[in-house]
């Protein structure tokens, strides 16, 4: 079966609710990476990390990613994220033995922020529009290590990145 893997992350500087996010997406042996700075204010990490995934997603849509199959493994380091997903657009949680941990806490609809409850919406509607199948992945975040680590901190990297040039934009 193919599938397009997906990993996300954010990065929110707390002192100016500002953030940015970055993806890796790989399908049929042929990988992209972007990302880019939030347009909005970000209220915290989980907040973020669910706008990461969203952006993300619809990024890969503008890019007709989704054209070749209806298959998104998504492979994150927020237990929040993963829980929304599951929540949100009754993503599979796949639990890797060798890498990925039980997930803790769930995601409850109702305590989210507006931002987290229009992102329901967002992404069932891109789910209904190309038929899309999710499977959520955990990454153990910071960490050394090759393979899904690697690009972990990659994506994190670039989070962090879109992130810093939000700032000196509000700082400045």
């Amino acid at each position: 079966m193919d599938m397009i893997t997906v990993f996300v992350d954010a990065s929110v500087c707390m002192q100016t609710k500002v953030g940015g996010w970055g993806c890796w997406a790989v399908k049929n042996g042929t990988s992209i990476t972007f990302g880019n700075a939030f347009k909005e204010l970000i209220s915290d990490s989980s907040d973020a990390e669910v706008c990461a995934v969203v952006n993300a997603l619809y990024g890969l849509r503008n890019r007709n990613w989704f054209s070749v199959t209806p298959y998104v493994n998504v492979q994150l380091d927020s237990h929040h994220a993963l829980g929304f997903l599951v929540y949100a657009v009754d993503a599979e949680y796949y639990y890797n033995p060798k890498g990925g941990s039980v997930m803790r806490g769930s995601y409850y609809p109702n305590k989210g922020s507006e931002r987290a409850k229009a992102s329901v919406i967002l992404l069932r509607e891109l789910q209904k529009e190309h038929g899309l199948r999710f499977r959520v992945t955990h990454v153990k975040g910071h960490s050394g290590g090759g393979g899904r680590q690697w690009v972990n901190r990659k994506v994190d990297k670039l989070a962090k990145k879109h992130m810093r040039k939000a700032r000196k934009l509000v700082e400045a």
